[in-house]
C-alpha cells in the first residue's frame, strides 16, 4: 500500500473496519490490535522518552477514555 499523504492513511486508519473492506462482517478487533502492537514496536525503534512528554495533547477525551479502558484490561492503570 503506498501512502502519498499522512491525512489519507490517518483516514483510511479512522474508517477501518477488517481486512475485507467490503463492507460486511464485524470488526476485526485482533487485526486492530496487530496494528497498535506494530505502531507500539515502531515506537520502541524510533521514539525519544522526551517524545511522550506532551502525550496528553494528542488525544481526544473519548480517545483517552478508551486508551484507560485497554490499560484497566490489562492491569496496567
Amino acid at each position: 500500500m503506498k501512502v502519498e499523504k499522512f491525512e489519507d492513511l490517518e483516514q483510511y486508519l479512522e474508517n477501518w473496519i477488517n481486512f475485507h473492506n467490503d463492507g460486511m462482517g464485524s470488526y476485526d478487533f485482533v487485526g486492530a490490535m496487530s496494528l497498535l502492537s506494530a505502531i507500539l514496536r515502531n515506537m520502541q525503534k524510533n521514539a525519544l522518552e522526551s517524545d511522550f512528554d506532551d502525550l496528553k495533547d494528542y488525544f481526544y477525551e473519548k480517545e483517552l477514555h478508551t486508551l484507560k479502558l485497554m490499560f484497566t484490561k490489562l492491569s496496567i492503570g
